[in-house]
């Protein structure tokens, strides 16, 4: 399975967290569901997981994080907006990745290329660029969840913008790559 797909299937259960959260089952049911959540999470990520993909173990501490928090109950205020955390987190660890110069999207972008096209600097201007949207994206969305948890429509728009972000992350690398070459080749004409 495409790595990539990987990752959009590991924010399925969040889905799930939320529907078994505001159901009236019992809290044995519930922690039932959620160890069974937690296990999927586990199965379909755990090649990611080994590799140690930045993003999917983040994905994984905040749900572990989450559900424990749900019933010791740490914190009130994550216990208000889980949301919000997740995604504070996700571009923490975006804008760590731009920090430390090891980008987590070159992770998915060249995994069919040669270590030698992987290091050439239309490659990382790309991957960074992708990690940039993706990082805005987090921002954005954790900051809609956090001040309008209360507007459903507005989960849509934080939905229309994870989408955007995976249309630039399968776009934007082939018209950066065209931009690059044309570049190249105004500049040899010269």
């Amino acid at each position: 399975m495409n790595n990539l797909l990987k990752v959009v299937l590991s924010f399925i259960h969040w889905g799930l967290y939320s529907y078994v959260m505001h159901t009236a089952l019992s809290v044995q049911t519930k922690f039932v569901c959620l160890c069974l959540l937690l296990v999927f999470i586990v199965i379909v990520n755990r090649s990611l997981i080994l590799q140690g993909e930045p993003i999917t173990i983040c994905n994984l501490f905040n749900f572990f994080f989450i559900f424990l928090n749900y019933y010791f109950n740490w914190l009130t205020l994550l216990s208000h907006y889980p949301a919000s955390f997740c995604y504070a987190m996700l571009a923490v660890i975006a804008l760590g990745s731009l920090i430390v110069k090891k980008l987590f999207a070159m992770k998915y972008a060249g995994q069919s290329l040669s270590g030698e096209k992987r290091q050439h600097f239309p490659f990382y201007e790309i991957n960074k660029y992708i990690a940039l949207v993706w990082m805005n994206v987090f921002v954005i969305n954790g900051v809609i969840n956090y001040y309008f948890s209360w507007a459903i429509y507005l989960h849509l728009v934080s939905l229309g913008f994870i989408m955007i972000a995976i249309i630039v992350s399968k776009y934007v690398p082939g018209v950066m790559r065209n931009h690059y070459r044309n570049k190249q080749k105004t500049i040899s004409i010269v």
